[in-house]
């Protein structure tokens, strides 16, 4: 593959057999890098009951997760806007409180009922504006995670330990996904830094680098939640292979659009 060229969204399918797991058994409403797909590289498995607010995206039609995103408020999902591109969002639903996608006795599986898109998104990529909002049909019974304030710079320094969440690729040749949560620490880059990784493709206002040799994330964990310090800061978005010390991960810089995300986990 060509290093410079082979763009990677994060997002991705799980094999058929996750259907039978996510999907089935309980289509149910609450109530009761560009990466194109991947896993967490470098990272450990964690239980979902420390953090409540990771949640996979699943799309009926293939009966796949291909996403991730946080819970923000009990009825409100922050995702990757690239996540929501030619999807019907009918047949979208929202696992919660799963650790393992296979544990269908286990979480909650929610069915969207809006998801507002940021206007600007720009495609193909990279990705500038690449955040949505998820309005879930009913509460989730699971703890949120609050989102970083506007113009929050000092938040994105260099050097500064992030930690990203996701069941995407655990390495960049992978084949599937993997069943369990995973986490892995990643230090955000220096904005110029970033820019010259990927000449004329970061706006720095709107997009964060981070990772190393041997952290990233990866296919699958676009819309994936970065967090410093206990705030959601940014969203798994693009950025060229997994895990190469010359290439982080591109995340959406949420500080650009705290305001923005404020309205529209307020609308109804």
């Amino acid at each position: 593959m060509t290093r410079s060229r082979r763009w990677r969204l994060r997002s991705t399918l799980l094999p058929l057999a996750v259907l039978m797991s996510l999907v089935l058994p309980a289509l149910s409403p609450a109530g009761a890098h560009a990466r194109a797909d991947g896993r967490i590289i470098g990272g450990t498995p964690v239980d979902i009951a420390d953090h409540p607010w990771v949640v996979a995206l699943v799309d009926t039609t293939t009966k796949r997760a291909f996403c991730a995103g946080a819970l923000v408020a009990p009825a409100k999902v922050v995702t990757a806007g690239h996540c929501l591109l030619n999807r019907d969002r009918r047949r979208l639903r929202v696992v919660a409180g799963r650790t393992d996608l296979f544990a269908k006795d286990t979480g909650t599986i929610a069915r969207v009922a809006g998801a507002a898109v940021h206007p600007g998104l720009h495609t193909p990529m990279p990705y500038v504006n690449d955040v949505a909002v998820l309005t879930l049909d009913g509460a989730l019974p699971y703890g949120t995670v609050p989102w970083v304030s506007p113009r929050e710079d000092e938040t994105y320094e260099p050097g500064t330990t992030g930690w990203v969440f996701g069941w995407g690729r655990t390495e960049e040749s992978g084949t599937a996904s993997p069943r369990q949560l995973r986490t892995v620490s990643v230090p955000l880059w220096d904005g110029d830094a970033c820019e010259a990784a990927y000449p004329d493709r970061i706006d720095q206002s709107a997009m964060v680098c981070a990772g190393t040799g041997g952290s990233d994330s990866c296919q699958g964990d676009s819309g994936g939640p970065l967090v410093v310090d206990g705030r959601l800061v940014g969203l798994v978005s693009w950025g060229t292979g997994c895990g190469r010390p010359d290439l982080p991960g591109v995340y959406t810089r949420l500080d650009r659009y705290a305001t923005w995300i404020d309205r529209a986990v307020r609308a109804a």
